[in-house]
């Protein structure tokens, strides 16, 4: 069960993470995107993304499958324009972190599951609330609040991120036992 609610929780936070930081480092090129901590996908690169592919891989495959995939790097511009119109402040960006987590509505769970996840997503909107209104003195934060926790259901891609790692495996660019491919599948 605690996989399950990691998994969940761990494509979510990479395409939300990975959007905002592409937004600090490549203010001027919207469609890159940051699927992990050391590079960036984009149109421009997609021949070069895998230059050191296994010998058995399909390079022609995977190139046109990105430019046609269900995980489109055409949805990249729009959901960084989304956080770069809301600009979520550091303690944000972290309250839609954990509130992404704790997101288990979807997954079979037991009921003290539930009532813990209600739990810490109530202490997040309280925190949150007090943020807003004591640290910015906000009086009417209703519209952002609104907007943050609509990045929870923008970056919910676990069926798409599992698809395109299933296809990434069939295209031999994944092995079976790669950590992010095995995450998917269990």
């Amino acid at each position: 069960m605690q996989w399950s609610i990691v998994s969940e929780f761990f494509y979510r936070f990479r395409a939300f993470e990975g959007c905002c930081r592409a937004n600090e480092c490549f203010p001027d090129h919207p469609t890159r995107f940051l699927p992990s901590f050391t590079s960036f996908l984009s149109p421009e690169v997609y021949d070069k993304f895998y230059d050191k592919l296994p010998q058995n891989a399909d390079l022609e495959g995977a190139v046109s499958y990105f430019k046609n995939s269900t995980i489109s790097i055409k949805e990249v511009p729009m959901a960084r324009e989304c956080i770069a119109r809301l600009k979520p402040a550091h303690d944000e960006f972290l309250a839609v972190i954990g509130l992404m987590f704790w997101c288990i509505e979807a997954l079979p769970h037991r009921q003290h599951l539930s009532d813990l996840a209600e739990k810490y997503r109530k202490q997040i909107m309280t925190e949150l609330h007090v943020y807003y209104k004591e640290k910015l003195k906000m009086d009417d934060y209703a519209p952002r609040l609104g907007e943050l926790l609509m990045f929870i259901q923008v970056f919910d891609v676990k069926e798409r991120f599992q698809e395109h790692f299933e296809n990434l495996r069939l295209l031999n660019i994944l092995d079976d036992d790669n950590f992010i491919y095995r995450l998917q599948k269990e």
